[in-house]
């Protein structure tokens, strides 16, 4: 009878500790994501110009976009 009423709670602290597991490793992938992020923005140089190539409605309307975002920049 003791026996019986061991099992479950055995397999519930198994459960909790895979889940407690399972949600670690997704705040620490997270974290890492955002760190890594961070860095890049930091290390990345902010544009001074905008260059469009090519011909295309598109890629002009984005272009006058941006100019209009960002009146320093030259285009």
């Amino acid at each position: 009878m003791l026996s019986s009423k061991l099992k479950p709670q055995k397999v519930k602290r198994a459960f909790n500790l895979v889940l407690l597991s399972l949600l670690c490793s997704v705040l620490v992938i997270l974290s890492s994501c955002f760190i890594k992020l961070q860095v890049a923005a930091r290390h990345a140089p902010l544009p001074e110009a905008i260059l469009v190539l090519g011909g295309g409605r598109d890629r002009e309307k984005a272009a006058a976009q941006i100019a209009a975002a960002y009146p320093d920049f030259d285009v």
